[in-house]
């Protein structure tokens, strides 16, 4: 995993760096930046188009400039964009841009940069303005910032999309700052790339070595948060032992549906099959059994009575004691005899439990006690409710400072759903999880979501490794499903079938 920090953290772990080693690390950090960045930038531009930098006077446009040289190495056709007198750039930026010139590289500088027409093809490198910046973007910066957004040409932006915050994320106007298509952190991601806004520019985030030293990054404390990769999750996964059977595997017990809300039952039943549960049992409303149709043949079927779901209480609570994990909350609706009907459930199960939905509205509406070691997995508007605030609240640090305290005053563990994704479990630094795509925001996705968890849980995962290896995992889902479909096309759905563990 990566290390989440503030934008000072980070400059005061390359200080510390500077003043232990020798004089010439500066350089030897931006050239090993920019080699990094030209690697990523590959994927993002076809062999024979044209790249145009974008500079200003800081380090920034140094390892922009470095990238470019690179790129006339190669026989790319590179055009750099001056907006600021490059005789106020740092010694370090001078020095990398007569490289690059002697490359073969071209610099347009001052008006004639400003008032530069981008053409049809072609890739963006935004070195602008880093991770120390604050406020807001003037002139001349902001004239080519929105050229650069006009030309609808990708952009990677370097460290952090020019005119976001390091520390405090995007709020401002997506028009006055960089929209990147990817963003290449350098050492370690920045808190700023998931606060806020900043999920709506900072594009798919990477992380490039520039030859920091464990023996520095150790020092720096995480102000944040955790960024999770694709090696951990792996390590976070049940074994799988060659002689197991369907209840090792686990059996998943799941509360959901009613008249008219089939299809969270299904989606979450899929999601539990899909993720490796053994069996699953749906317990839901005769009511619903035709609009069932669609549901996995594999799915083991049981109802509760949905006129006086109270009655139910008993064979609800020994279904569930026979499960290794629960889920209560998809399509469950959100009547007063359902708050009743959680009222008494909720103090009584013992398995490891997910709550979600119409459940997480039932201990809103009606105070009920959350049961210690539960994971819950609201979206912002259940967020919302739950934490009894009249208005949704933005994403930044003092939020997750007050979800932490949450988990840790009712001892639970949260999975906080949005475009950055976090777990947040007691006595532990959340963690975010930053892959997904915009298509993932309809109707049923966390139904498949709280099914996975589940799943994980009855296969004998942990509170903290379910949460966060199921989260990590739709979210990869999704973008593979989108790859496939296309955003626009992406039902929930098509996520069960794109999961791959």
């Amino acid at each position: 995993m990566h290390k989440v920090v503030s934008a000072s953290e980070m400059a005061r772990i390359e200080k510390l760096c500077f003043a232990s080693e020798s004089t010439q690390v500066a350089d030897s950090f931006m050239e090993q930046a920019g080699l990094g960045i030209y690697l990523e930038a590959q994927n993002y531009r076809l062999a024979r188009e044209p790249v145009f930098l974008l500079c200003a006077k800081g380090n920034n446009s140094g390892d922009a400039y470095v990238v470019g040289r690179l790129l006339c190495a190669c026989g790319t056709k590179v055009t750099a964009l001056q907006v600021e007198p490059l005789g106020s750039a740092t010694s370090l930026c001078q020095a990398k841009a007569k490289r690059f010139k002697e490359r073969g590289g071209v610099i347009i500088e001052g008006a004639k940069a400003l008032a530069f027409k981008f053409p049809s093809c072609g890739l963006i490198i935004d070195g602008l303005v880093g991770t120390g910046f604050k406020g807001k973007l003037r002139e001349p910066l902001l004239t080519i910032v929105k050229a650069a957004n006009a030309s609808k040409l990708p952009i990677i932006a370097i460290d952090i999309p020019s005119g976001v915050d390091g520390d405090l994320g995007l709020d401002a106007s997506l028009s006055e700052v960089i929209n990147a298509r990817a963003t290449l952190s350098l050492g370690m991601p920045k808190s700023g790339l998931f606060l806020r806004r900043s999920c709506c520019v900072v594009g798919q985030i990477s992380i490039v070595d520039f030859g920091l030293e464990d023996k520095y990054s150790e020092q720096a404390e995480p102000s944040l948060c955790w960024l999770t990769s694709d090696a951990e999750i792996k390590k976070l996964l049940p074994q799988q032992a060659r002689d197991r059977h369907k209840y090792d595997a686990g059996l998943v017990t799941i509360l959901a549906g009613s008249p008219g809300l089939a299809g969270a039952a299904i989606l979450a039943s899929l999601g539990a099959y899909r993720s490796g549960a053994g069996l699953v049992r749906l317990i839901s409303p005769k009511q619903i059994r035709k609009d069932l149709g669609q549901a996995p043949v594999e799915l083991l079927r049981s109802h509760y009575c949905w006129k006086d779901p109270l009655r139910s209480a008993p064979e609800i609570l020994a279904a569930t004691a026979k499960a290794k994990a629960a889920l209560i909350g998809p399509g469950l609706g959100q009547s007063e005899a359902i708050g009743e009907l959680l009222s008494t459930l909720l103090p009584q199960i013992k398995v490891p439990l997910v709550l979600d939905a119409d459940a997480l509205n039932a201990i809103a509406t009606y105070a009920l006690a959350i049961p210690p070691k539960a994971i819950l997995s609201p979206h912002a508007g259940e967020l919302r409710r739950l934490l009894g605030l009249k208005i949704t609240p933005k994403l930044t640090q003092s939020l997750l400072e007050e979800l932490q305290a949450y988990c840790e005053a009712k001892d639970i563990t949260l999975v906080v759903k949005g475009p950055f994704s976090f777990v947040i479990h007691p006595q532990s630094v959340p963690t975010v999880i930053s892959c997904s795509d915009p298509g993932m925001a309809t109707g049923g996705t966390g139904d498949v979501l709280a099914g996975i968890i589940a799943a994980l849980l009855a296969a004998g995962a942990s509170a903290h490794n379910a949460a966060l290896a199921a989260t990590y995992l739709h979210a990869r889902a999704g973008e593979r499903a989108a790859k496939r479909l296309g955003s626009h096309s992406l039902m929930a759905s098509d996520i069960v079938g794109m999961l791959k563990f």
